[in-house]
């Protein structure tokens, strides 16, 4: 099937919405079904790609797909039910840290507070090193002492 659409018919979302409830717990679905919007250019003559059935998970069908197709299928049916659940909840946080000679250093990042979708589904990035906008920082408590592996003034 060719399809570039992200509508489902509402029969699939409750059928999601009750899997996540019954797996992840209340707190992971939405008070409404997730309805996304279409591009312009899409062809949403079909509904969009999802697994027929959520009770058939990826692991339970492994043993009758290939490699390639265990992957593929895993990926169709996260991203499902990924799409009908709450968002991540992060809190936004700066560090100041004094180092060396009166040297004020500032980190930036968030801390995950509730996982929400990422509990079924974290897409991953090729090159995460460069992604400085989305850093986790560890659980730090203000006046906490750091050892300093490295200070170099560049």
């Amino acid at each position: 099937m060719r399809t570039d659409s992200v509508r489902i018919v509402p029969e699939a979302a409750d059928e999601a919405r009750r899997y996540i409830q019954e797996i992840y717990g209340p707190e992971y679905v939405p008070s409404d079904a997730k309805q996304y919007s279409t591009q312009k250019s899409a062809q949403d003559a079909h509904e969009a790609i999802r697994p027929t059935n959520l009770n058939h998970s990826p692991e339970a069908i492994k043993p009758y797909l290939t490699r390639e197709q265990f992957l593929l299928y895993q990926l169709i049916w996260r991203r499902f039910l990924a799409s009908q659940m709450v968002p991540a909840i992060y809190d936004t946080v700066s560090v100041d840290l004094m180092g060396g000679e009166g040297i004020l250093l500032r980190a930036t990042g968030s801390i995950m507070k509730f996982p929400g979708f990422l509990a079924v589904y974290e897409e991953k990035h090729d090159d995460e090193e460069k992604e400085d906008d989305n850093r986790l920082l560890p659980d730090l408590k203000e006046g906490q002492s750091l050892l300093l592996q490295e200070l170099t003034a560049e």
